[in-house]
């Protein structure tokens, strides 16, 4: 293959990246997406073809082994709900597929810091497209950011959670945060107040939580010997925010009422809101079912299917994947996470990206207290870019 053929490869397999992450974010579980999945396999493939180069990891072995658990599980009778446990298990494969070509694009090329740019830049256009579109149904401030928002593509609908919005804000905020600590440039601030205001709007509690652990635990890793004046300037901007949410009426309807429960929750007084309650009562039940099935569980997905479920999941992922697969589904799908939340910050002092992919595994894990994460692609995404980080330490030495 001459050289000129290469190249338009590498473009092509870039492109096919940028087509996945912009249709995952604006048109998820929609033929765009499909195609852009499709795209984005295909070139990476010939990518590793063509450079003669094929990462692979542990995580993958731990991911493919919960697969085929899972299958098995499913086919000879463990699931209660086989069709269910199945559906979830090609899922898995497909995330599983998608998770495999993003890793090997990205070792590849040796990019992740451009990638990461690329993410955020994409979640960017999305929350101002969110916030327009909000402000054109006359929604901004009638409630939680999004739930106005609903859009018919080629036949699919699309609609938007003010929880993912959040997300896909709070963890671009994180890393506009990271590239103003290495250019100082006022843009780069502008946008960080931008996706806090949007979150605000959102009215998600993990988003909030993005906030207050994601912020100062950046910025101290990023200036150890400015802790106390950072601390300081944190403290007295998560006073502002909180006064506005508290004052503003329409705000604290959207987040200042849930920013109240989650302090009443961590606290175990107060009043709590009708979602805290529920998610609790689910955490309850959920342990009580894994305890009757500790080490096989009752098949993926199939929380919903138990009596006092209400239909849903748990809304834990902790206890969802407990309850799906036990202990030995728990080990495989959690150890390598934790180890790779260990060895980043054994490996902190190697630069600024080691740091904030630090931050982003300890907030994942933080997060799958309050949802369940384990099928949901954007997340693979987001962990996809922490391994990378992991394993370009070892690819270049460092």
């Amino acid at each position: 293959m001459s050289s000129r053929e290469s190249l338009l490869i590498e473009l092509f397999t870039k492109w096919a990246f940028l087509f996945f992450i912009f249709s995952q974010v604006f048109f998820e579980n929609t033929i765009i997406n499909r195609l852009a999945m499709v795209m984005l396999v295909g070139m990476v493939f010939l990518l590793c073809i063509t450079k003669s180069k094929f990462y692979f990891h542990t995580y993958f072995l731990l991911a493919f082994l919960l697969i085929i658990q899972s299958y098995f599980y499913s086919v000879n009778g463990g699931s209660i709900n086989p069709s269910t446990s199945l559906a979830m298990t090609s899922t898995l494969s497909i995330n599983f597929i998608i998770a495999l070509s993003i890793y090997n694009y990205i070792l590849i090329h040796d990019n992740l810091e451009e990638s990461l740019f690329s993410f955020a830049k994409i979640g960017t256009v999305f929350v101002i497209t969110i916030v327009l579109l909000s402000i054109i149904s006359g929604g901004i401030l009638s409630g939680r950011l999004g739930q106005n928002v609903n859009l018919e593509i080629l036949g699919d609908s699309v609609s938007y959670n003010a929880n993912s919005i959040a997300l896909i804000a709070g963890f671009s905020y994180l890393i506009y945060i990271y590239k103003y600590n290495n250019t100082k440039k006022l843009l780069n601030i502008f946008l960080v107040l931008v996706f806090i205001l949007v979150i605000m709007l959102t009215g998600s509690r993990k988003g909030f939580l993005i906030l207050i652990f994601g912020t100062p635990l950046l910025v101290f890793l990023f200036s150890p010997k400015k802790w106390l004046r950072n601390v300081y300037i944190i403290i007295i901007l998560l006073f502002v925010f909180y006064i506005i949410s508290m004052k503003i009426p329409s705000l604290y309807n959207i987040i200042g009422i849930r920013i109240e429960a989650l302090i009443y929750q961590i606290m175990g007084s107060g009043v709590q809101d009708g979602s805290s309650e529920t998610r609790s009562l689910f955490i309850e039940r959920g342990w009580e079912y894994f305890l009757l099935k500790p080490w096989t569980g009752y098949g993926l997905d199939t929380f919903r299917n138990l009596p006092g479920s209400y239909g849903t999941y748990s809304h834990n992922n902790y206890i969802e994947i407990l309850v799906s697969g036990g202990i030995i589904s728990f080990i495989i799908y959690y150890v390598i996470r934790f180890l790779i939340l260990i060895r980043l910050f054994l490996n902190l002092g190697v630069n600024n990206l080691v740091k904030l992919m630090f931050v982003f595994i300890l907030i994942l894990l933080i997060l799958d207290y309050g949802l369940v994460s384990y099928f949901e692609r954007i997340y693979t995404v987001i962990f996809i870019f922490v391994l990378c980080s992991l394993s370009l330490i070892k690819i270049n030495g460092k």
